[in-house]
């Protein structure tokens, strides 16, 4: 338990300093377990330990001078008392380890994967519960506890077989990964490939942010492993959109009222990048209500209407001659197969182009743009670690702020305003060019200043470090 509260403490003091420094609270500090780990101390747990055995041993004392069945029964029947009383100290402790174990198992859970011995520390619980259940039926059950078995396997060696496991998650484990880190350690080159080698090995990793604690550079290795969590929100989307299959191809049928396009060629005609003509494919029932164009009675459409039906020919224009009436559309951008190759947009939106020097874009009355939800929750995923990361190591006066250049930094600031004001306008369903949402490659050059300066002023030197001073 001393342990646990302990490690648990070092993991709040470790979390408040993070969420300091993002500005957000993860750790609820008016829980009643959060403070008691707080307030932990080993002097008080030492007391509490040899206060709780004295009573014990008082206890067990006074009721084997006092007490008419206070006796074990010879081994000949086994490992059976017959009497409980003597158990009662030892229930009260397993009762506390029991509850303790739970709440520890909650919070340890809430810690996340960022932690060192958390998961060895889990599975100790879990199996000190299940061994300390077996325990208390076995002093509890007189079936159990007087079988003729008992005599050669008592039902104590369940609690040897927990201290086992504790020494091994707690003692042997750890003593294990010093083995590893010596041995690794020799092999590492002293190049920039042995540096991204440390990152990336876990054990490695942690030994080498905890050497960067009294080196002043924590900052550089924590941005690494952000930055590799913001890669790897793009490499993982690949795959969710996999699933989405023909529905992203834009395909269409004789019943279908949307058509496919690529997106770069709109955008290029947007722009004014681009004299192709834009494909589509025709809702094959034609307007025959002209109501919705202005006309003179006793002619053709006025000016205005004339306008707006002359818009629509960049769809159809040949020989000036005056295109078919206009046709509802509804449109699905779609192009590639990675997932920044896609746009989704349903409703009646219609593209015009006037001419090769003035491109514009009309829409219908209650036209919009919708974007597939799928896509919408990545980009939702992009934007928070993206804004994360920004004010955790870019903005001024932050626990983490990275020593990196101005020019960087700045560029970085642009960047990721252009990304959110276009990201909402994705969410709002408003028109946004999908190009300043590819932001894939925003920190690279912080990455790669980041990278520099812990190969030029730590890595050698925790290399030379620890093939020195391991052991």
């Amino acid at each position: 338990m001393g342990c646990i509260m302990y490690y648990l403490q070092q993991c709040y003091l470790t979390l408040n300093s993070y969420n300091k420094a993002v500005d957000r609270n993860f750790i609820k500090e008016g829980s009643y377990f959060y403070r008691v780990c707080m307030n932990f101390k080993e002097e008080k747990f030492v007391k509490f330990i040899v206060y709780t055995t004295v009573g014990s041993v008082l206890f067990s004392g006074f009721f084997g001078f006092t007490g008419k069945k206070y006796s074990y029964i010879p081994l000949t029947k086994g490992y059976c008392t017959t009497s409980g009383i003597e158990g009662y100290p030892f229930y009260l402790v397993l009762a506390l380890y029991f509850i303790f174990s739970i709440f520890a198992l909650i919070e340890l859970h809430k810690l996340g994967s960022d932690f060192v011995l958390r998961k060895s520390l889990i599975i100790t619980l879990y199996i000190a519960i299940v061994l300390l259940v077996l325990n208390v039926l076995g002093n509890g059950t007189e079936y159990v506890k007087c079988a003729t078995l008992i005599r050669y396997i008592p039902h104590e060696t369940v609690l040897q077989i927990f201290c086992c496991i504790f020494n091994f998650s707690q003692i042997t484990y750890p003593l294990f990964q010093l083995y590893y880190i010596k041995y690794a350690v020799k092999k590492l080159d002293l190049t920039k490939g042995g540096l991204i080698h440390l990152l990336n090995d876990k054990t490695l990793y942690n030994e080498f942010l905890n050497f960067c604690n009294t080196k002043r550079c924590v900052e550089g290795v924590i941005f690494y492993r952000e930055y590799k969590k913001f890669k790897n929100i793009f490499k993982e989307s690949g795959k969710k959109l996999a699933n989405i299959g023909d529905y992203m191809t834009g395909t269409t049928s004789s019943n279908s009222s949307s058509y496919a396009i690529n997106i770069d060629l709109l955008y290029q005609n947007i722009s004014g990048l681009s004299k192709e003509p834009l494909p589509y494919y025709e809702v094959p029932n034609y307007i025959t209500n002209y109501s919705a164009y202005p006309s003179n009675a006793n002619g053709p459409l006025n000016q205005s209407g004339m306008d707006y039906y002359n818009s629509n020919m960049m769809m159809n224009n040949s020989g000036g001659q005056y295109p078919p009436p206009p046709k509802q559309h509804r449109r699905t951008l779609s192009v590639g197969k990675k997932r920044k190759d896609y746009v989704t947009i349903y409703g009646n939106n219609n593209i015009n182009n006037t001419n090769n020097q003035h491109h514009s874009s009309h829409y219908m009355s209650g036209g919009q743009i919708y974007v597939d939800k799928k896509i919408v929750h990545i980009y939702d995923e992009i934007f928070e670690k993206a804004n994360l990361i920004f004010s955790f190591f870019f903005t001024q006066h932050s626990d983490y702020e990275l020593n990196v250049p101005d020019p960087v930094v700045k560029k970085i600031d642009i960047r990721l305003q252009t990304f959110n004001n276009h990201y909402a306008k994705m969410k709002n369903n408003q028109l946004f060019l999908y190009e300043e949402l590819e932001c894939e490659d925003i920190f690279d050059e912080a990455y790669e200043e980041v990278i520099q300066s812990l190969y030029l002023n730590t890595y050698s030197a925790f290399v030379m470090y620890k093939r020195k001073h391991n052991f």
